[in-house]
């Protein structure tokens, strides 16, 4: 297989990744990466390929007196014998770069910490083929009747148990709960009568949330909807058809 032929066909893979931090305790405190994780899916099946996870080492200086709100990494000591960034970053460019990337609010939260890690370390960042944030995504398809569209409400609300705030664990969590929206998206498509439509769940928005009355653009999505993007190019308002799924 030749390399033209190589990245064309890691073009057309996906990665779910996900990465967790610290959680800042005060206005402008940096978020400290402590773990990276991410599977690679077939864009065809959507079944799992390969997988990968680490534990990150922080800067002792940055980490002490961190907060680590929600996250399951809770003894500092377990991340003593964890390699530093530096140690990983080939790992970590060679599952991202080139393929199209996939996660829950990664366009404003898992990206940007990613970014950030590699320019800590002055090493050129790896580049998706495209990019899925199935948060936007689910938010437009599916519609709030999940709630707050986290990714633990919708895991309970799929029934899929609680979310672990780790970066494996997460990842396969967030493919499942998109298959299961998919599913249920597709029956009650198909079979109106069956399977009608549930009323949306309205909560009352928090102060400073967002308001779901307002239109919600979709970005990054190549999923039966109104926005496809590629990695360099301008969203696409063309519907596209699909089926089951697909992101």
């Amino acid at each position: 297989m030749d390399n033209t032929e190589t990245w064309n066909r890691r073009a057309r893979e996906i990665v779910f990744f996900d990465v967790e931090t610290t959680f800042p305790l005060r206005k402008g405190e940096e978020r400290i990466l402590l773990e990276f994780g991410a599977i690679v899916v077939a864009s065809q099946g959507l079944y799992e390929l390969q997988s990968y996870s680490t534990l990150i080492k922080p800067d002792p200086m940055l980490f002490l007196g961190a907060g680590l709100g929600r996250n399951s990494i809770t003894r500092k000591e377990s991340l003593a014998d964890a390699p530093s960034f530096a140690e990983v970053a080939d790992d970590i460019y060679n599952m991202l770069n080139g393929r199209i990337w996939a996660g829950h609010n990664i366009l404003t939260f898992d990206i940007m910490r990613v970014n950030e890690a590699f320019s800590d370390i002055s090493r050129r960042a790896p580049k998706p083929s495209g990019i899925i944030d199935t948060l936007p995504l689910l938010r437009e398809t599916f519609g709030p009747r999940a709630g707050n569209m986290k990714m633990a409400t919708l895991a309970r609300y799929c029934g899929l148990g609680e979310q672990e705030h780790r970066s494996l664990a997460d990842v396969r969590l967030n493919l499942e709960v998109l298959k299961q929206c998919a599913t249920m998206l597709l029956l009650e498509n198909r079979f109106p009568n069956i399977f009608p439509p549930l009323r949306p769940v309205r909560a009352l928005p928090r102060k400073g949330s967002l308001n779901m009355k307002k239109p919600v653009k979709l970005v990054g999505s190549i999923h039966a909807g109104n926005y496809v993007q590629h990695a360099g190019s301008a969203p696409c308002r063309k519907p596209i058809e699909t089926h089951l799924i697909h992101k």
